[in-house]
C-alpha cells in the first residue's frame, strides 16, 4: 500500500525557480513552479536566506514577491507544494539570487542617497533643466525666429528644414541619417534666444520665483532638474557607477568658447559588493571633455565642509560649478568680478599649466539640491540606430545646439560612455571613450584616431595609463601603480589603502586621499623647499606627478620609478628630484618648467 501511495505522490519534472530582472529592493521576484506530472493544485512559500544557508519562512503565499527592505544582504528560495487527489509534495528552488549575488537595495534609493550638492559661483546665472519642460517651452517674442526651440537638418545649413519643437517626439523626425557625417551634418536643436545671455532666458522665471539675476529656475522640478542612471559592474570593474547628468541652455565664456547646450555631469563609484553601500570609492568630476577622478578623502560631502570629510552619513559629493563653463571641481576657487584668474588643467601631454577659469565659489547652491523631485530618472534609451525612427531625447542623434562646439545627447553612440561604459574611462589613460551602435567599444585613441575596432592596447600604453583620469584639476602630487590600480578597479578594493604611500611633511594644508594603486594629494601647488616622502616598497614602473610652483610659474614633473624601498622628493626652484633610500637621485622625465606658463594660484 505504501508504494502504491508513493506512486500517487506529485512529482516535478523541472524544479520550481524564481524569475526576475533585478535583484534589488522595491523589484517584484516571480515563482516559476515548474512543471508537475499530474493535475494539482499549487501553493507558494517564500524563504530569506543568509548568504550561510540559514533560511527564514516569509509571511508571503503568492506567486510573486515584492522584495522587502529587510531582504537587502540576502537571498531568496522557494517552495512548490503541489496537491492532487490523493496527497501533496514540495519542491524548493535554488536560492536567488546567485552566489555571490544577493539582494540591494533598489538603485533609486541610492542615486538619492548619492545625488551630488551642485553649488554655484555667485556670478554664474544658468541652472539644470527639466528636459520636458525646456523642449516644450513658449518664448513671449519671435522676432525673426519662432517662439519656440526649433529643431533643424544640419548645421552646415544653418535654418534651413527647420521645425518648431513642442515636445521631445518632434525629435522624431531627424536624425536617421548619419552614417559618414560630420558633426556639421548633424541636426540640431535651435535653442531659441541670439547672441546676448538675455535673450536666452527661460520664459518660466515668474512662475518659478527665481532669484534676481539669474536667467533659468533654480527650484521647482518642474523647471529644473538633473538626471541619473546606473551601470556596472563590469569585469573590468567590480563598481556600480551612479551616473549624474545636468544640461545647461548656454555657455557664455567668451566669443571662443562660448556656445549653445551644454551637458555636464558626475559619477559616482559604489562597491558592487555591497548590497547596502553607506558610502562610495570615488567619483568623477567632468571639466571641458574629459572625466577626472578624486579619491573619497579628497572631496567634500554634504553640508560637512571638511574637504576629505566624506564617509558614511556623509555622501553626497559637493562639486563647485564653474562660472559659464559649467565645468565640475572638487574644491572652490574665487574669482572676483569672474576675472579668470582660476585654473583648469590643460589637455596638453603632461598637463602644463593651467588654462583660465572664471571662478567656482560654490557660495551659490543649487536650491533643489533638497528636493528629492528634481533627481529624475533618464526615461529608457531604445538603442537608436541607422533605420530606427523612435528614439528617446537620451539617445536622440543630433546636437543639442546651433552654434558653438555643439554636444551630443547623453546616450548617442558617439559620445564619451560615460554613459553606457564609464569603467574604459578609468582602465585606460584616454578620457574618451565610445560605444558603437552594436554594443561593442567604440574608442578613441591617444592620437586621435577613431573607429569600432580602434586598439584598445594602443591608447592603454600611452605614458600615463591608467593613471591619467585621477591627475585633474587641484591634484597636485599622485603615486600610481598601474597594474595594483587595475586589480583594485577589477576587484573593487580601490578604497582599501595598500602598497607605496606619500607622506608629509609637504601634505601640510592639502588634502591626502590613498587608495591600492593610486594615491592624490589635493590643494595647492607644491612650492620649493617643501618635502614630501614616499613610503615603500615602490613597485618598478609606479608613476609620480608633482605639481609644482615656482615665481608666477607652474610645471608639472612626471617620473617613472624603479624598485626602491623609500624615497624623499625634493622640491627646488630648478624642478623637483626623488632620492631613494639608497642615495639615488632621479630626474623627472618631463621637466615641470620646461614648458610652463605664466599662472596664478
Amino acid at each position: 500500500l505504501q508504494s502504491i501511495y508513493q506512486s500517487g505522490l506529485p512529482s516535478p519534472t523541472t524544479q520550481p525557480r524564481i524569475l526576475g530582472e533585478l535583484s534589488s529592493v522595491g523589484e517584484t521576484a516571480t515563482a516559476d513552479p515548474g512543471v508537475w506530472d499530474s493535475t494539482t493544485t499549487l501553493s507558494y512559500q517564500w524563504y530569506r536566506c543568509t548568504t550561510a544557508g540559514a533560511c527564514t519562512l516569509l509571511p508571503a503565499t503568492g506567486s510573486a514577491y515584492v522584495i522587502q527592505p529587510g531582504d537587502a544582504g540576502h537571498r531568496l528560495k522557494l517552495r512548490v507544494t503541489a496537491t492532487n487527489a490523493i496527497a501533496s509534495a514540495s519542491a524548493d528552488s535554488v536560492e536567488w539570487p546567485a552566489a555571490p549575488a544577493v539582494i540591494s537595495v533598489a538603485a533609486a534609493t541610492l542615486a538619492e542617497d548619492f545625488r551630488p550638492i551642485l553649488r554655484f559661483d555667485n556670478s554664474e546665472r544658468w541652472r539644470p533643466l527639466n528636459i520636458d519642460t525646456f523642449l516644450s517651452e513658449v518664448h513671449q517674442y519671435g522676432g525673426p525666429e519662432s517662439t519656440r526651440h526649433q529643431v533643424c537638418e544640419d548645421r552646415s545649413n544653418p535654418g534651413v528644414g527647420c521645425v518648431d519643437i513642442t515636445s521631445w517626439e518632434t525629435l522624431r523626425q531627424f536624425g536617421q541619417s548619419w552614417e559618414d557625417q560630420t558633426k556639421e551634418d548633424w541636426p540640431y536643436i535651435d535653442i531659441h534666444g541670439n547672441l546676448n545671455e538675455v535673450d536666452y532666458a527661460s520664459p518660466h522665471l515668474d512662475e518659478c520665483s527665481a532669484p534676481s539675476g539669474l536667467y533659468d529656475c533654480d527650484s521647482g522640478a518642474t523647471y529644473t532638474s538633473i538626471y541619473w542612471h546606473t551601470v556596472g559592474p563590469f569585469a573590468e570593474s567590480n563598481y556600480r557607477y551612479f551616473d549624474y547628468w545636468f544640461f545647461y541652455r548656454l555657455n557664455w565664456f567668451d566669443p571662443l568658447f562660448s556656445h549653445e547646450g551644454d551637458w555636464e555631469g558626475m559619477t559616482v563609484a559604489v562597491s558592487a559588493s555591497d548590497p547596502d553601500p553607506a558610502t562610495f570609492a570615488f567619483a568623477a568630476l567632468s571639466a571641458h571633455g574629459r572625466q577626472w577622478h578624486y579619491l573619497r578623502k579628497t572631496l567634500i560631502c554634504n553640508t560637512n565642509e571638511i574637504i576629505g570629510g566624506c564617509g558614511p552619513g556623509y555622501s553626497r559629493v559637493n562639486t563647485f560649478i564653474a562660472n559659464d563653463t559649467h565645468a565640475n571641481y572638487p574644491q572652490p576657487c574665487s574669482a572676483p568680478l569672474g576675472i579668470p584668474i582660476c585654473g583648469q588643467t590643460d589637455d596638453s601631454e603632461y598637463g602644463q599649466g593651467p588654462l583660465p577659469e572664471k571662478g567656482y565659489d560654490g557660495s551659490e547652491p543649487w536650491q533643489a539640491n533638497t528636493d528629492p523631485a528634481a533627481l529624475k530618472p533618464f526615461p529608457a534609451t531604445r538603442g537608436w540606430a541607422p533605420g530606427t525612427t523612435d528614439p528617446t531625447w537620451v539617445d536622440w542623434y543630433g546636437l543639442w545646439g546651433a552654434w558653438g562646439s555643439g554636444v551630443e545627447s547623453p546616450a548617442a553612440w558617439r559620445v564619451p560612455n560615460l554613459f553606457n561604459d564609464p569603467h574604459l574611462a578609468i582602465a585606460a589613460a584616454c578620457t574618451e571613450r565610445f560605444t558603437d551602435p552594436n554594443g561593442g567599444p567604440y574608442v578613441q585613441d591617444c592620437d586621435g584616431t577613431e573607429g569600432p575596432n580602434a586598439p584598445r592596447a594602443q591608447a592603454e600604453a600611452s605614458i600615463e595609463s591608467p593613471c591619467d583620469v585621477w591627475n585633474g584639476p587641484h591634484v597636485v602630487a599622485s603615486l600610481c601603480q598601474p597594474a595594483e590600480l587595475r586589480d583594485a578597479l577589477r576587484t573593487g578594493t580601490i578604497d582599501n589603502p595598500d602598497g607605496a604611500r606619500l607622506a608629509g611633511p609637504g601634505l601640510n594644508g592639502r588634502t591626502y586621499g590613498a587608495g591600492t594603486g593610486i594615491d592624490q594629494l589635493v590643494g595647492k601647488p607644491i612650492r620649493p623647499g617643501e618635502r614630501l616622502r614616499i613610503v615603500g616598497p615602490v613597485p618598478a614602473g609606479t608613476w609620480l606627478r608633482i605639481v609644482m610652483r615656482a615665481g608666477e610659474k607652474t610645471g608639472v614633473g612626471v617620473f617613472k620609478l624603479p624598485l626602491m624601498q623609500s624615497a624623499t622628493i625634493v622640491l627646488l626652484e630648478g624642478g623637483a628630484r626623488v632620492i631613494d633610500s639608497r642615495g639615488r637621485a632621479f630626474r623627472p622625465i618631463a621637466a615641470p618648467f620646461s614648458e610652463a606658463r605664466d599662472s596664478q594660484d
